[in-house]
């Protein structure tokens, strides 16, 4: 019913106009509803977020039409490994590479908005004779009338002076950034640091910040805003970006990484300008490993001209590789650039033999090695213009060091015990170590004679097991080679290991496994289900073939100024409790301070009363009193007094079916939070 007045003339026309788009909103409808609906010729996937990247959501599983699991499919004439899970994707790897790059092609289809809220993109996934192919349903085409140029700052010092009469003399340059328009309060600035890498919108080293100039708006209109301050300092002032809060009563400015610092504002705290808009530097060009035309380059970074040599052009640093050395390593440039600037990142091509160019990502430099860290290139890449033949990636760090604590335990059976099995039932015995790391084996009587298993090959295995165990999937040689070799390498030209041998010995000693040598993830404080921190400081480790949460212990005396982890006893509490919601057990626990590292497993393990391992958090309250009256007796000396420690370095061995370190390291937020 119409909710306005209708001239008699014209009632007949608007009744036959409302009809035709009634009909034709539901056509759309009926139409939707068919091509989201799993059948033989596909289905349609949303593009959604998880607070940080973006992600597919997959239509309803009540069609068995719909596949689970890991799916190869053919995005762009290449062939890609999507998991998808039960509701939804949020991993697709190239064929040969085991890096998680689902984000960057969602990005490249879509911008750097792809997934947010208030986006409507989506995914089509198409049956074919050579299996499933995916492509976007609509691109989110940049047009470059979009990328405008915008004044640019080398640091937050010539930033700040945007907004000073002395602007002109500042060192400044100008990028094309894609905004909707020029205005003159908006500067760009290069995210230094890491201290606001964490929340919703994280803010990473390397990234371009758009800020607009707010020395006139008040404290409370920049609330809970990110903000570019000037402090004082012991000499002049210092310049920080840093989220603006108010904290019972008084202002605060805080980071959005946990362990980055936070301080109270004072009188002299000058607000300069706000954030309105984060660009990564991956968000800018094209996904990685694309490989185009010299003609095609200006389009994919959204430029209007693009010159194939290095340098900066538009505000951009460009690398291109064309010379024989310039790849140290799989994953290291080696190109200067006069002068060097904070943060900057670089968009690093290599030329093909036939003159195209092939994308290997955003380069970020590594002043300790004075060179640009890059994602692993591909073989025919490094074959091409690298400074070796290998065609190994570059091991983890913590890898090796794992996998000789793994090496250690198996050197320490007894000879009638020092036996590794293959699933076929082939059987070594460990000899002793290698001269250079590892073990020396031979099969037995009647068996193969003596080799060597290295410690390189062990610690591939290492990376491998945790590879497999992030996607559910089982180790097997295949995976250990995916991880191991670039992609593209031929079998042919990799070198022979023992990895077989390698996978068994993994399997035997990683049970024998009880400390952690390296693999840990970042440490971060706990957060309360408001978001709040609370002075407990965890991280999450390997320990053999399980994860392992670590708390850190309170330390100092109450009201000192060196106390840290002051609330250590709420933060086991929150840990325990999203165990229990999560259904994990501790499969173990036992102390790890400076004082008891010294002494055996069996007399740091933590005995928990009336409560056999594993433990299931059922309530968490005993299970915390428990954990605080076992460790109290750790380490005591005999005839001591008192009651004991209660709040030491404990180590949360963990059970269940979802123990993945990236799955472990959510514990300390609430759910539904990064």
């Amino acid at each position: 019913m119409p909710a306005f007045e209708i001239e008699e003339s014209i009632e007949p026309a608007l009744t036959e106009l409302t009809r035709e788009l009634v009909d034709y909103r539901l056509a759309q409808y009926r139409a939707r509803q068919r091509r989201d609906e799993p059948s033989s010729d596909g289905f349609t996937c949303r593009v959604t977020w998880n607070q940080t990247d973006p992600i597919l959501k997959l239509p309803s599983r009540k069609n068995a039409l719909l596949p689970e699991g890991e799916t190869n499919v053919r995005v762009n004439g290449a062939v890609w490994t999507f998991r998808l899970a039960k509701e939804f994707c949020n991993v697709a790897r190239r064929a040969g590479n085991p890096q998680n790059r689902l984000p960057d092609l969602l990005r490249s289809w879509f911008g750097p908005r792809a997934g947010m809220p208030g986006t409507k993109f989506e995914v089509r996934f198409e049956h074919s004779p050579d299996g499933l192919w995916a492509e976007p349903i609509q691109r989110n085409v940049v047009d470059l009338a979009t990328r405008r140029g915008v004044i640019a700052y080398p640091d937050l010092r010539a930033a700040a002076g945007h907004a000073t009469e002395g602007a002109d003399g500042i060192e400044r340059s100008r990028v094309l950034l894609p905004i909707d328009r020029v205005e003159p309060e908006l500067f760009a600035i290069r995210v230094s640091g890491t201290s606001m890498d964490g929340g919703k919108s994280p803010m990473r080293d390397g990234d371009w910040a758009l800020m607009r100039l707010a020395r006139s708006e008040s404290a409370s209109a920049m609330q809970d805003r990110v903000v570019l301050v000037q402090l004082p300092a012991s000499v002049g002032s210092q310049y920080q970006i840093k989220r603006l809060r108010k904290q019972d009563g008084q202002w605060r400015l805080t980071s959005d990484n946990p362990a980055g610092p936070s301080f109270e504002a004072t009188e002299n705290t000058v607000p300069i300008a706000r954030l309105d808009y984060v660009f990564h530097p991956e968000d800018l060009g094209p996904s990685l490993g694309t490989v185009l035309s010299e003609a095609e380059l200006p389009a994919a970074f959204g430029l209007p001209d693009l010159a194939v040599k290095s340098g900066r052009q538009h505000g951009h640093l460009f690398i291109c590789i064309d010379q024989r050395g310039m790849l140290t390593s799989p994953d290291r440039v080696r190109f200067e650039v006069e002068p060097m600037r904070p943060g900057e990142t670089a968009f690093v091509l290599a030329r093909k033999p036939d003159g195209a160019w092939r994308y290997l990502g955003v380069g970020r430099w590594m002043s300790s090695e004075t060179c640009w860290r890059i994602p692993d290139v591909d073989f025919a890449t490094w074959r091409s213009w690298g400074a070796g033949r290998q065609a190994s990636r570059a091991l983890p760090d913590g890898a090796l060091g794992r996998a000789q604590v793994v090496a250690d335990e198996l050197l320490k059976l007894a000879p009638d015990e020092a036996w590794l099995e293959q699933p076929n039932g082939r059987r070594a015995r460990v000899l002793g170590p290698a001269p250079r790391g590892g073990l020396r084996v031979d099969g037995g009587e009647g068996g193969f004679e003596e080799r060597t298993i290295s410690l390189i090959d062990l610690a591939w295995v290492v990376v491998g097991h945790d590879v497999a165990k992030e996607d559910r999937t089982p180790l097997s040689e295949a995976v250990v080679n995916r991880v191991r070799y670039l992609e593209g390498t031929p079998k042919a030209s990799t070198k022979f290991i023992d990895t077989a041998w390698a996978i068994a010995a993994w399997r035997r000693g990683k049970g024998l496994v009880h400390v952690a040598a390296g693999g840990a993830t970042q440490r971060a404080k706990v957060r309360r289900a408001d978001g709040t921190h609370v002075d407990a400081t965890f991280c999450v480790e390997p320990v053999g073939e399980n994860v392992s949460i670590v708390l850190e212990a309170r330390g100092g005396t109450g009201g000192s100024s060196d106390e840290r982890n002051s609330e250590y006893s709420e933060g086991l509490e929150l840990i325990l409790t999203r165990l229990g919601e999560r259904g994990l057990t501790i499969a173990d626990a036992y102390v790890e301070s400076r004082d008891t590292v010294t002494l055996p497993l069996a007399e740091r393990r933590l005995q928990l009363e009336d409560r056999p391992y594993p433990v299931t958090v059922d309530d968490v309250q005993s299970v915390k009193k428990a954990l605080n009256a076992a460790q109290a007796k750790v380490g005591r000396s005999p005839g001591a007094k008192g009651s004991g420690n209660s709040t030491k370095r404990i180590r949360l061995v963990i059970g269940g079916t979802a123990t993945t370190t990236s799955e472990l390291a959510t514990l300390g937020s609430p759910p539904g939070k990064p």
